[in-house]
């Protein structure tokens, strides 16, 4: 079969041949049309945003915090928010800018836990420093009663429960 152009004479119900680089552009399109249209829930942008966070793909964490995407808004599994991601992947450029864009500092998921809780956990020095400055709760504990410096001496963390110490942090 032959290419055929499209014009007044051509048959209007012809099929138009598209080369395989035309591809990405009618996908890209697509999910264009999918969004404006608001065939992705609220649900799965928030679980993509979170889980953008965690990953460190800050480019992405930008693009859907400008689609609209929740803050502070939690994923399904855990009931983490894309700040505790972060935080606990030892993403420092994606807390600076989560927490620039207004993000919960002291958020709790279903246990208790804090972005502050998890770099403590982790051993995550960069984001703790970021958090501790922005004025994170150093003895807000978990569910569980931990603190995050008791976590992180539970966990050999001794530099981020010194960090915790000079910052305010209950010695119990």
């Amino acid at each position: 079969m032959k290419h055929q152009s499209r014009n007044s004479t051509a048959n209007p119900h012809a099929t138009v041949r598209r080369s395989p680089q035309h591809a990405p552009t009618i996908l890209a399109l697509f999910f264009l049309t999918l969004i404006t249209l608001g065939c992705t829930s609220e649900a799965d942008m928030n679980e993509e945003f979170a889980m953008a966070a965690k990953h460190g793909d800050t480019g992405r964490v930008q693009a859907l915090l400008k689609q609209g995407a929740n803050v502070d808004a939690v994923d399904r599994q855990f009931g983490a928010t894309a700040l505790m991601w972060a935080a606990h992947e030892g993403h420092t450029d994606i807390v600076r800018l989560l927490l620039d864009s207004g993000a919960s500092i002291d958020a709790q998921q279903s246990l208790g836990r804090t972005a502050l809780w998890y770099t403590a956990q982790q051993g995550r020095t960069g984001p703790a420093e970021i958090l501790i400055a922005a004025g994170a709760n150093v003895d807000l504990a978990s569910k569980d009663g931990k603190t995050p410096r008791n976590i992180a001496l539970e966990r050999g963390h001794f530099d981020i429960a010194d960090l915790l110490m000079k910052a305010g942090a209950s010695p119990k």
